[in-house]
């Protein structure tokens, strides 16, 4: 007879697996890499986006920035719609910068262009650049989104001093230097 008091235990042989999320918030990437032409495309999963940009099981990493970031996306299991805006890597990175804040400024267009707009704006790799930035929190308040800001900070107190240059509630400020299956991001 089971008891009904103190410690009750029940085993399970249940084996761990994958926990898939399932999200319909939309997130906008901002980048460049890939085989897609520049300008905004709108995708309903990351493996339509994946294909899209012309990438291929086999390779353990892409080159740009919106090969990885989708695959580190894929790595956590998030199945979401998905917006890129899709920039030309510039000759330097002040160049590359000033075109991705004009991809960020792009995605205004996407309520007009596809029927949606993303509630997740990330720029990987230059959201920590001022000119990024700048765009993900005008864009973030205009289309009532949260924006993702890394800070590229080397310390807790370089970390402080940046976080008071922001001052928007559409802003996620975070560390994003992590270590991924494909190393340090």
């Amino acid at each position: 007879m089971a008891s009904n008091y103190g410690v009750n235990v029940v085993t399970s042989v249940k084996a761990s697996r994958p926990i898939a999320i399932n999200s319909t918030t939309p997130i906008g990437i901002v980048g460049y890499g890939g085989d897609l032409d520049t300008g905004l495309h709108f995708f309903g999963s990351l493996g339509a986006a994946l294909d899209a940009l012309g990438y291929d099981e086999q390779q353990t990493s892409g080159s740009g920035t919106l090969i990885p970031a989708l695959l580190d996306m894929d790595a956590v299991n998030v199945a979401t719609p998905i917006f890129l805006a899709v920039v030309e890597q510039g000759s330097d990175e002040t160049t590359t910068a000033a075109n991705i804040a004009l991809g960020i400024a792009a995605l205004k267009q996407s309520g007009a262009l596809f029927g949606s707009k993303p509630n997740l704006i990330i720029a990987p790799e230059y959201s920590h650049l001022p000119v990024v930035s700048a765009a993900l929190q005008s864009v973030a308040d205009a289309l009532s989104a949260t924006g993702v800001v890394d800070l590229n900070a080397a310390s807790e107190a370089d970390a402080v001093v940046q976080v008071a240059n922001f001052g928007s509630k559409r802003l996620l400020l975070c560390d994003p230097y992590v270590q991924t299956a494909r190393g340090m991001r």
